[in-house]
């Protein structure tokens, strides 16, 4: 099968920072822009993850396969009020991600990471509803 020829080539954030111009050219040369509000960036964002997720699992067939991505650096902060972490996650080739923590689950991440750590075992998953 070909692969598709259309490329993203840059993207532009509008001055007011509302919206994101997503711009690239078609598999016949034509360049185009994809204009999204803030929010609809926050939703793909939420989206595309689990599109790589299926799309893995699917071309090798394979539902236990995740697409993974090397960290290379996190930083840890306090909010204002410290009720919360925020956990910012960098990768090698420069995604970045923040994730809100409650005190609760700070607790329980830690000591999934220490009994990681003491034996070499890690399998635990936390879902929140």
């Amino acid at each position: 099968m070909a692969e598709a020829g259309t490329t993203l080539t840059d993207y532009i954030v509008d001055a007011d920072g509302t919206t994101v111009r997503l711009n690239g050219r078609d598999d016949a040369g034509r360049d185009f822009s994809l204009r999204l509000s803030i929010d609809q960036v926050g939703s793909l964002m939420m989206t595309l993850p689990q599109i790589l997720t299926q799309a893995v699992r699917t071309r090798y067939r394979d539902d236990s396969l995740r697409y993974v991505f090397g960290l290379g650096s996190w930083t840890l902060e306090t909010t204002p009020d410290a009720a919360m972490l925020v956990l910012n996650l960098s990768t090698t080739d420069g995604f970045n991600a923040s994730f809100g923590l409650s005190r609760s689950i700070m607790g329980d991440l830690a000591g999934a990471l220490a009994d990681e750590q003491a034996t070499g075992e890690a399998n635990r998953t936390h879902l929140i509803n």
